[in-house]
């Protein structure tokens, strides 16, 4: 989540794993987990999901 509220890709997250040899780091399986975020924070797009987790923290 950090990552993309930095405003890396799904593909920049990826390679990042990749250097870092954290697995599973496929483009496909991040863009899995995000779209895992999505559906559980009912965002529409990266934005909306940043705001939202911003929003949550400040609770």
């Amino acid at each position: 989540m950090q990552d993309l509220a930095e405003g890396f890709t799904k593909k920049e997250i990826s390679e990042k794993l990749k250097n870092q040899n954290i697995s599973p780091n496929s483009e496909s399986t991040i863009d899995k987990k995000v779209s895992r975020l999505f559906d559980a924070f009912g965002a529409k797009n990266t934005h909306h999901l940043i705001a939202k987790l911003i929003k949550q923290c400040r609770i």
